[in-house]
C-alpha cells in the first residue's frame, strides 16, 4: 500500500499531518517484513523530494483506527508539539460507528471514570478499575441510521483505548470491536469502525490553532449508509 498526495492533510516546514489508512500499525512491529505508517510517509517523501529529512511521530492510533496522524519536521517542533499534547493543548476528534441500539442515548453526554490495564490477554484489554487513571470522553450522537449510529467523541485524557472503552461503557460498542463487544454487522464492520476524525494543534512557529480534517475512508463511508446526517439536538 502506498500513500497519494491526498493523503496528505498539511505540510509545512515544521509539521506535517497526513491521513492513516486502517489496518497499517503507526510504527515498525516485532514483524520486520511488515509494512508501517512511518515507513509509508517516508517512502512517499522520498519518491517526491529525494530524502526524508527530519520526520518524528508526534502520537498514535490504533492499528484499526484510521484519519488523522501528527508528524513533526524540526527537532523544535517535535519537543513543542511533544509539550502541547502532554499538556491536553491537542484537540482530538474520532468518529464511531454503532449498532443502533434500542434506544438512543441523550444527545450529547461524557463518559467519566478510572482506567488501568487488565494483565493478560491478546491484545491486552482495559477495563474500568478503581485506582487506575482519570479518563475523560465527551461524546455526541452526529447521525442516525435504522441499523447503524455515528457518534462523535472527544477525548480529554489519553488512555489507550480510551474511547473504545467509554463507548461500551455507555452501551454503544463500536462496530467491528469484538473486544469491547462490538460485534460485526453483516459486512459493515471489516474492522473497529473508529476514525481519527480532526486534529487541532498549535503551531510550533506562533502558537496559532491548526486544524485539518480526515476525510471518512471507503469503508467508513460505506457503514454508514443510510445515515441522516446529522442529528438534531
Amino acid at each position: 500500500m502506498e500513500l497519494r498526495a491526498a493523503d496528505f492533510l498539511f505540510e509545512d516546514a515544521a509539521v506535517l499531518l497526513v491521513g492513516k489508512p486502517a489496518g497499517v500499525p503507526v510504527h515498525a512491529t516485532l514483524a520486520a517484513e511488515r509494512d508501517h505508517f512511518v515507513a509509508m510517509v517516508a517512502r512517499y517523501l522520498t519518491a517526491r523530494d529525494g530524502g526524508v529529512g527530519y520526520l518524528a511521530l508526534v502520537h498514535r492510533l490504533d492499528v484499526d483506527t484510521s484519519g488523522v496522524v501528527c508528524f513533526a519536521r524540526t527537532s523544535g517542533a517535535s519537543a513543542s508539539l511533544g509539550r502541547a499534547f502532554e499538556a491536553g493543548a491537542a484537540t482530538k476528534v474520532y468518529w464511531a460507528l454503532v449498532r443502533r441500539p434500542d434506544q438512543l442515548p441523550e444527545h450529547s453526554f461524557r463518559v467519566r471514570n478510572y482506567l488501568r490495564e487488565v494483565r493478560g490477554g491478546q491484545p491486552p484489554v482495559r477495563a474500568v478499575r478503581a485506582g487506575g487513571a482519570l479518563a475523560l470522553t465527551e461524546v455526541r450522537i452526529v447521525a442516525a441510521g435504522p441499523r447503524t449510529v455515528a457518534v462523535e467523541a472527544r477525548p480529554h485524557t489519553g488512555r489507550r483505548h480510551q474511547i473504545r472503552v467509554h463507548l461500551a461503557d455507555a452501551g454503544l460498542p463500536i462496530l467491528g470491536d469484538a473486544t469491547y463487544g462490538g460485534a460485526a454487522l453483516g459486512d459493515l464492520a471489516p474492522r473497529v469502525m473508529l476514525h481519527a476524525r480532526s486534529l487541532t494543534v498549535p503551531h510550533p512557529d506562533d502558537g496559532r490553532p491548526l486544524t485539518v480534517t480526515s476525510p471518512l475512508p471507503p469503508d467508513f463511508a460505506a457503514a454508514s449508509h443510510p445515515l441522516v446526517w446529522p442529528v438534531a439536538e
